[in-house]
């Protein structure tokens, strides 16, 4: 795929075509008939593109026997991730996650909700034989967060961030057909974590407006939320979500014939340094300022360590 068709993808244009994006849907959507099948495949992507643009984009230069699988994957994310975002009141929040948690559990017994979402993500899950617990793990993951509370400490964030975008990391690389070896455990945490904190980090303004404290608190905060310098934290989120780029730099060198495939399934981390560097602008203001980054970057820097094979 040329990076001038990516781009396309990248700013919201859907390109059909043998070389951008085609694939036969997953076996979730064979039993229906062709125009809800488009209109099925439509929402899943339109989905993911709008809520995990970033494991979208990746999902597009991965194999064509497991894109859709991927997109369908990135779809469910979004869902999560888009319940935290929405919903005004953590019951609310509640009422959404335990429907998903039907949704799969139907899936398992092999049954069709209806959703194409869901029943793509529950057609990956049996196909692959992945294990439903770990979405479940993420489902809870995403319902803890509807609430104030901040995590007790930094071992409980990694924990956070390894049964949210360490599962997602861990699933897309089964799906690439990468076997679970001690090197692709670390990768998925290093991936997760690095990811993760700097997705976190980005969104520090949303998530304090709605009255929560993503990170723990630091041992020298003493008194009121407004006392923390989230600046002097943010600076510390960026060492660390380096120090885990780094680590899965490492890990990825020391790959064997499975170096590909998680390569691929690793290709989300290529945007985290734009995103850190936006952290890092001198006129960021991280109450009130989202960290984004031009989507033209998000998509170079996703296709260029793509042909390039490293991050």
């Amino acid at each position: 795929m040329t990076l001038p068709a990516i781009a396309a993808l990248g700013s919201g244009v859907v390109m059909r075509g043998r070389g951008v994006g085609y694939s036969v849907m997953s076996d979730a959507l064979d039993s229906i008939d062709p125009a809800a099948h488009a209109t099925a495949r439509d929402q899943i992507r339109t989905t993911a593109r709008r809520y995990e643009i970033d494991r979208y984009l990746s999902a597009l230069l991965a194999p064509r026997a497991a894109r859709d699988d991927l997109i369908a994957l990135a779809a469910f994310s979004g869902e999560l991730h888009r319940i935290g975002e929405t919903v005004s009141e953590p019951m609310l929040g509640e009422i959404r996650f335990q429907w998903w948690r039907d949704a799969l559990d139907s899936g398992a017994r092999g049954e069709k909700t209806g959703h194409p979402i869901a029943d793509a993500v529950t057609g990956v899950v049996q196909r692959y034989r992945l294990s439903p617990e770990r979405l479940l793990d993420m489902l809870d993951v995403h319902a803890h967060r509807l609430y104030a509370d901040p995590p007790a400490s930094h071992d409980a964030l990694s924990l956070e961030l390894d049964l949210t975008e360490g599962v997602m990391f861990d699933v897309a690389a089964r799906v690439l057909g990468c076997a679970p070896k001690p090197l692709l455990a670390r990768a998925v945490q290093s991936a997760g974590r690095g990811y993760g904190l700097a997705r976190i980090a980005t969104t520090l303004a949303r998530s304090l407006s709605r009255g929560r404290e993503p990170f723990p608190p630091r041992a020298d905060w003493l008194t009121l939320a407004s006392a923390r310098d989230w600046r002097a934290e943010l600076a510390d989120i960026v060492v660390m979500s380096r120090a885990c780029v780094d680590d899965l730099r490492v890990v990825l060198a020391d790959m064997g014939r499975d170096r590909a495939g998680v390569m691929t399934a690793m290709l989300p981390v290529a945007v985290v340094e734009p995103y850190l560097k936006a952290l890092q602008r001198l006129d960021h203001d991280p109450l009130r300022d989202i960290a984004e980054i031009v989507p033209l970057t998000r998509v170079a820097r996703i296709a260029g360590a793509h042909l390039r094979r490293r991050l």
